[in-house]
């Protein structure tokens, strides 16, 4: 199960919000804690978010 999925799975349970709020949570940990993400997979992730949303 990759990190996505185990979000979109916990935020279906849990009914946390979008994953917009999600994801804006994740990057703000990921600051706080020092964790620089790969370049490479953290454009990923953003353009796999933009289109995600966009289809919504």
């Amino acid at each position: 199960m990759t990190v996505r999925e185990t979000l979109d799975f916990s935020a279906r349970c849990q009914g946390v919000g979008s994953k917009e709020e999600i994801m804006l949570e994740v990057s703000r940990r990921e600051k706080e804690a020092g964790i620089i993400p790969d370049p490479d997979l953290d454009t990923f992730m953003k353009v796999i978010f933009g289109l995600m949303s966009w289809k919504q």
